[in-house]
């Protein structure tokens, strides 16, 4: 794991006129940062939402690690984490179309 990116951009997908970002935990924060040990910590262990106007956003970034009764959907991103590790649901999100898919977790862990 330690050699797989914390964030990566989407080739040719753009939501807003602005490029789309996955990453682990929402990148907002610590993206001028992300070269930075503490940018990478930010993103590996990071469990805040963005706190400035939705207009200056960079990217369209859609995450997880932050674990929410249902999708947080906003202009600026998508945190798509309903803590299906705990017994909530496994979530995926096109960001092309705004579909949001949920599964139920079937109780089985995978070994």
């Amino acid at each position: 794991m330690a050699g797989l990116p914390l964030c990566a951009t989407v080739p040719g997908l753009r939501v807003g006129g602005v490029p789309v970002v996955l990453s682990h935990s929402c990148a907002h924060r610590h993206w001028e940062n992300l070269g930075t040990p503490s940018g990478e910590a930010g993103v590996l262990y990071g469990r805040d939402f963005p706190v400035c106007a939705e207009d200056v956003r960079p990217f369209y970034n859609v995450f997880g690690h932050t674990v929410m009764e249902s999708p947080l959907l906003r202009a600026w991103g998508a945190g798509i984490d309903l803590g299906c590790v705990y017994g909530g649901s496994l979530c995926a999100f096109n960001p092309s179309s705004g579909e949001i898919l949920s599964e139920g977790r079937s109780g089985k862990d995978v070994e």
